[in-house]
């Protein structure tokens, strides 16, 4: 878990993340589809274009910064993304993109230091976790689903 400097860090950008809003998001974006086009097929872009992603994104951002020493308060949002997320097949090492440009999307339009950065780098890599082990648990899940447990046998009328 993180410890309290890094928590206490995080709480502090709160106001800064609230006063900047969906332009946060906004830049993040642009900035991932710049350097990672490929990404562009997992996300519905007529969303991106109307901003309901970039405001999804900034809530989900500002909502784990608040309640960043409350975990479980989480769970809800958490299990909802976590299902689109496999609906999308959204992959582990995806999560490395989406954090290293988050990174680098609050050091460009803030440049708010090294301590900053990484106490938003290790609040990531938990919040990564948490979703990369339910999204582990949910294709286990789908896959146990659907496995055959019957047997084959050729009906007696065909061939």
């Amino acid at each position: 878990m993180l410890d309290a400097q890094t928590i206490a860090t995080v709480k502090a950008t709160i106001p800064l993340l609230v006063e900047t809003g969906p332009k946060l998001t906004a830049h993040f974006y642009d900035r991932m589809f710049t350097h990672n086009p490929e990404l562009k097929e997992i996300f519905n872009m007529s969303n991106q274009r109307n901003g309901d992603q970039r405001e999804a994104l900034f809530n989900a951002i500002a909502a784990y910064a608040s309640n960043i020493e409350n975990l479980p308060a989480l769970l809800p949002a958490v299990e909802k993304i976590a299902q689109k997320h496999t609906s999308f097949q959204i992959k582990p090492e995806q999560y490395n993109i989406v954090g290293e440009h988050l990174l680098a999307t609050l050091d460009e339009m803030f440049s708010p230091g090294q301590e900053v950065l990484d106490a938003w780098g290790k609040a990531y890599g938990v919040l990564a976790n948490v979703f990369i082990n339910r999204e582990a648990e949910i294709y286990n899940e789908k896959r146990q689903q659907s496995r055959w447990l019957g047997r084959y046998s050729r009906f007696p009328h065909c061939g």
